[in-house]
């Protein structure tokens, strides 16, 4: 195995740990410091803190599923660990950052399904649902990996995958 592709293993386990770190942090700081229900202004008028403790899905649909939810959570965290682990050589740092954004995401909402019994969300930007950092790390992730993909098809052409260099005149 190439040092490079162990240095892109630990920088993956190192980013995952950190971005739980910091959204278990933050969770510990609301609980402590606001109240259920209770909304205060955070950032003037754009954003408050609302403390919900959601049992369901995104926007607390399925609110019985949580052992459900939690499983499927599990699965796909564990997917996406042995990918990182076994294929990182195929990986670019975004792509790392950005899976790694996922997997601390899902890990921290699945450690709160299991030991909570819910979702400890706060972020209330009153014209959406209240969500909180795990989801946010999942959603930036998300469309990071997103813009990759699209970056890399655009780098190619569509009918016969040529880079678009390949057809300069000589």
């Amino acid at each position: 195995m190439k040092i490079r592709q162990v240095s892109d293993k630990l920088l993956f386990v190192f980013l995952v740990l950190f971005f739980s770190a910091v959204s278990r942090t933050t969770d510990i700081y609301i609980t402590n410091n606001f109240s259920l229900l209770k909304s205060r202004a955070f950032l003037g008028k754009w954003a408050y803190i609302t403390i919900v403790h959601n049992t369901g899905a995104a926007f607390g649909i399925l609110p019985w599923a949580n052992k459900f939810l939690a499983f499927f959570t599990a699965i796909v965290l564990l997917i996406i660990f042995v990918y990182m682990l076994a294929f990182v050589r195929k990986n670019t740092l975004p792509g790392i950052l950005f899976f790694s954004l996922i997997c601390a995401g899902a890990l921290g909402n699945l450690c709160q399904r299991l030991f909570q019994g819910y979702i400890l969300d706060y972020i209330d930007l009153k014209v959406w649902p209240v969500f909180n950092l795990n989801d946010t790390f999942i959603t930036l992730g998300s469309a990071g990996l997103f813009f990759l993909v699209l970056k890399k098809d655009a780098g190619k052409n569509i009918h016969n995958n040529k880079k678009p260099e390949q057809y300069k005149a000589g």
